[in-house]
């Protein structure tokens, strides 16, 4: 059950309140000990992992390291839910692998972070280094926390229980949604609703492989449907088909042209339904293939500066919304011209992919995202991190970069490869322009390199974060 949210916890109040917060978005599976959770994942994948922090010092230390590098080899978003007076430490709990959920539970909250990780491991490709290119590196892989770009929700790997594409049926009349529902639910898991309204809702949280819907409903017209899903919604690409008895010419050519992918006429044959439902999901499959090739730099397997565009987009939409803070960072490896021209371009292509890693390998959370932003630079979106923990983030990344020991261009003033990085966090309005945070970053990345270069300069917005950090090796200016 790879859309599955494990749970981890002995207690069944809070179990009731997730299950509450959560009934529509996944199946919520229950187990009291981290032991039992690795066992159970050898067998499946869940989507998303909830982890009690009461119970976590009971664990042994050898559970906690396994289930670390589980969380660094699969798809896998990892919530850590605790009372704010325990938490000793955020550096520990977030650079581990695990996004943090205060108790008591908001299920307003725990449902929005929990559905919008779920949209991103299921829209975008994870892009994590081979088996092969992993044996060969010296240096711990922690999940690369990539949001990622089309890996179709109804395809699942070798090892996994085949995954029913999710079909959300729409239609005013209950005879209709019981004639759709039975001819289709040997093959898909379906989700029926005699109210476009809701189905806009539902269309907000969760993500669906195909949508069916009736044109002429009462509360709002199926066009009007399509329209908004089209616009803002989980599912803006998700393949949207009209099922009605409006036959005219027009009426279908109205429904294409707001963005249905076809049109399907009263009477229908339940045969020729699922058969143009199974045509969209190869096609969308084949498109979704196509796209992931175009997001993917070629070099260091990382997205590309055009997938960036659209995660930071869709990451400050998601800030903007919910008032939470978002953080750009911008990466520079120090002196690369010199090593290009002292050791090679093959041995600097070797070096942008190692340093790629490394930086994959600290932004682990669902909602970081790195990418190469063209030449030796490197971006990073931090989502829901404000000015400290991008620094405690930042400071991880030189430490990441250094450790790889890559020796430099004899005609340098360091020993080993470092990066410069410029980073800048805000709380979007709704009156800034996202590509602002993007120059700010870019102006602190020249700060940090005027200033020595091998550290962080940091901003948000206005105020220019001044901190004073003891070690030398975790330099902030």
């Amino acid at each position: 059950m790879p859309n599955a949210i494990m749970f981890v916890s002995e207690s069944l109040e809070l179990y009731r309140e997730l299950c509450k917060a959560l009934q529509d978005v996944a199946p919520l599976i229950p187990t009291p000990q981290v032991d039992d959770l690795l066992i159970r994942l050898e067998h499946r994948q869940p989507r998303v992992l909830l982890l009690d922090g009461a119970i976590v010092r009971r664990q042994t230390a050898a559970a906690m390291r396994r289930l670390t590098e589980y969380l660094a080899m699969h798809d896998t978003s990892a919530f850590l839910l605790l009372e704010r007076e325990a938490l000793v430490d955020l550096s520990i709990a977030r650079l581990k692998g695990f996004d943090l959920l205060f108790l008591p539970l908001n299920p307003l909250e725990i449902r929005h972070k929990v559905s919008h990780a779920m949209y991103l491991r299921s829209k975008f490709l994870q892009i994590r280094p081979s088996k092969e290119t992993k044996a060969r590196t010296s240096e711990p892989m922690l999940a690369p926390g990539n949001p990622p770009i089309p890996t179709m929700p109804i395809v699942a790997s070798l090892n996994q229980e085949p995954v029913r594409p999710r079909v959300l049926i729409v239609d005013d009349y209950q005879g209709n949604l019981d004639t759709l529902s039975a001819g289709l639910e040997d093959v898909y898991s379906i989700t029926c609703t005699p109210s476009p309204k809701e189905a806009l809702v539902l269309s907000k949280t969760q993500v669906y492989d195909i949508i069916l819907s009736d044109v002429l409903m009462p509360e709002m017209s199926g066009y009007m449907l399509c329209e908004a899903i089209k616009k803002e919604s989980l599912n803006q690409e998700t393949p949207f088909i009209f099922v009605t008895a409006l036959d005219q010419t027009s009426e279908e050519s109205k429904g294409l042209a707001l963005g249905a992918v076809d049109y399907i006429t009263k009477p229908y044959s339940l045969a020729i339904v699922r058969a143009r439902i199974q045509n969209h999901l190869e096609l969308y499959r084949t498109r979704d293939a196509l796209k992931a090739l175009s997001l993917i730099d070629s070099l260091t397997g990382l997205p590309n500066r055009r997938h960036f565009e659209q995660v930071y987009s869709y990451q400050w939409m998601v800030a903007q919304r919910h008032g939470r803070p978002i953080t750009v960072a911008l990466v520079d490896i120090d002196y690369f011209k010199q090593y290009n021209d002292g050791f090679g371009h093959q041995k600097g292509d070797e070096c942008l992919q190692s340093v790629g890693k490394a930086l994959a390998s600290v932004c682990h959370r669902s909602m970081d995202f790195v990418a190469r932003y063209g030449g030796e630079e490197f971006v990073i979106v931090l989502g829901d991190t404000d000015t400290a923990g991008a620094v405690l983030v930042g400071q991880t990344l030189l430490n990441s970069v250094r450790q790889l020991a890559i020796e430099t261009a004899p005609d340098t003033p360091i020993s080993v490869v470092s990066i410069s990085i410029g980073m800048a966090s805000c709380y979007p309005v709704g009156t800034e322009d996202p590509n602002f945070l993007i120059n700010l970053a870019d102006q602190q990345l020249y700060k940090a390199k005027r200033s020595g270069r091998d550290r962080i300069a940091c901003t948000s917005f206005d105020t220019v974060a001044a901190l004073s950090l003891p070690e030398p090796d975790d330099r902030v200016v």
